[in-house]
């Protein structure tokens, strides 16, 4: 997993994750130019002596250019944070829930430990599926 990063001048920030670099390169390249997608900056018009253009209303002339940015792409599987929360996240979906969980507890207290025996070896497998640190 891959992440491109965007800042412009001001510092605002936009991103996008995608499997390969080419992918992100195909993202950005249609980012680009979008109406409200880059922050805009607008620049003052002057003539040719430097004074400021003014519009029929008295106000100055603005031309619009594109915002300076930057890009950075960074491989998230080097990431242990992000890899961290893939892997907590991976193990929350395959988890029994938690009326399962109480309905066993209640069952032990019955008397029939079999199936916390069995979500116990369950959670046990998808620890080993999806190990920490891996």
């Amino acid at each position: 997993m891959k992440r491109i990063s965007l800042v412009d001048a001001a510092g605002v920030l936009s991103w996008h994750d995608a499997e390969t670099e080419q992918e992100l390169t195909i993202w950005l390249n249609s980012f680009i130019g979008k109406k409200n997608c880059l922050p805009e900056r607008y620049e003052p018009t002057y003539d040719r002596n430097g004074k400021l253009i003014l519009d029929s209303n008295g106000l100055p002339v603005v031309e619009l250019l594109p915002a300076e940015f930057t890009t950075e792409i960074k491989d998230l599987s080097l990431d242990v944070e992000f890899m961290a929360a893939k892997v907590n996240e991976k193990r929350k979906k395959e988890y029994p829930n938690i009326d399962e969980v109480i309905e066993a507890l209640l069952e032990v207290h019955e008397g029939r430990p079999e199936k916390l025996t069995g979500i116990m070896l369950k959670r046990e497998a998808i620890k080993i599926k999806y190990p920490k640190g891996a």
